[in-house]
């Protein structure tokens, strides 16, 4: 009752100055390459954000702002947080929050400083605080609020799927954008040599058109490289999209040995012994093992 009370009583004050209002809320970026974290080192909120990042987008890198996340120096701590990253200029979006826990284990959330950080950070923040049930002030500030760690990661991130069709669409756009202009130029090329053609004599106009036809070649040429630029960077992008992909590596005949419940992958003999079990992951279908014999290399 008294946590609900002074909830209200701050949530009306924040909102009568503006702190909430929509016109304060600043897009996310696309396709951030820098993100900043403001939560415990310890907790779980840091580990699931990581590990959404691992799966759509390995070449993210982060700085995390490590704070307490409940206790009498949580609020402080996460305000200074935030307050470090924004002024750092180095994230292009910041995440802050916690995993879940009872209302009193989330009060930090709803502490004013907390809140007017928030309000007050120039760079885009998302708040990821609990569970879904939970909303806190924190919420209500941030530019955009994410119902759990992992939801905010997957809002700041684009899945693969994703990239490869914005990486698609942009190649797509750019040869229809170079066609037009290089008609477009034709064009103006062929009624260039016409004119010269109704007011020059003859003589004259085999030499204007001789010129034009040399421009029209070098034009052509100089568009062709610049297309040429365009697709190598584009192939680029593709091939750093592919090479992320571990399901690229498996289709090309190889495969992921693991013992039952462990994630982390074999990658010696040494590490089994004969009647160990195994799961072999294949690029499709996955089977069952037992290790008869182990070797070391030849």
């Amino acid at each position: 009752g008294d946590l609900a009370l002074a909830f209200e009583e701050l949530k009306k004050k924040l909102d009568a100055q503006g702190l909430f209002a929509l016109e304060r809320k600043i897009p996310l970026p696309s396709m951030p390459e820098r993100i900043g974290v403001v939560t415990s080192p310890d907790g779980a909120a840091l580990q699931d954000i990581l590990k959404v990042a691992r799966k759509r987008a390995p070449w993210v890198e982060f700085r995390l702002a490590a704070a307490a996340v409940q206790g009498a120096a949580a609020s402080a701590e996460i305000a200074s947080g935030i307050k470090l990253l924004d002024d750092s200029g180095w994230p292009q979006v910041i995440i802050v929050g916690r995993g879940g826990g009872a209302p009193e284990d989330l009060w930090a959330f709803n502490e004013e400083k907390v809140v007017r950080a928030i309000a007050d950070c120039d760079t885009p923040i998302v708040s990821a605080v609990g569970h879904e049930v939970d909303v806190t002030l924190a919420d209500l500030a941030a530019d955009l609020r994410a119902p759990t760690p992992s939801a905010a990661a997957e809002m700041c991130l684009p899945d693969r799927e994703s990239l490869s069709k914005r990486v698609a669409d942009f190649q797509s756009r750019l040869q229809r954008a170079l066609q037009l202009r290089i008609t477009e130029l034709r064009r103006w090329l062929k009624d260039y040599a016409l004119t010269i053609l109704k007011q020059r004599i003859p003589a004259i106009w085999r030499e204007e058109s001789q010129r034009t036809d040399e421009l029209s070649r070098r034009l052509e040429s100089a568009i062709l490289q610049l297309l040429e630029r365009r697709r190598s960077t584009l192939e680029q992008l593709r091939a750093r999209h592919q090479s992320a992909n571990p399901r690229a590596i498996l289709a090309r005949g190889y495969s992921v040995v693991r013992k039952p419940g462990h994630p982390k992958p074999i990658i010696r003999s040494d590490e089994l012994v004969p009647a160990d079990d195994i799961d072999i992951t294949f690029h499709t279908g996955t089977a069952e093992a037992v290790v008869k014999r182990c070797e070391g290399d030849s």
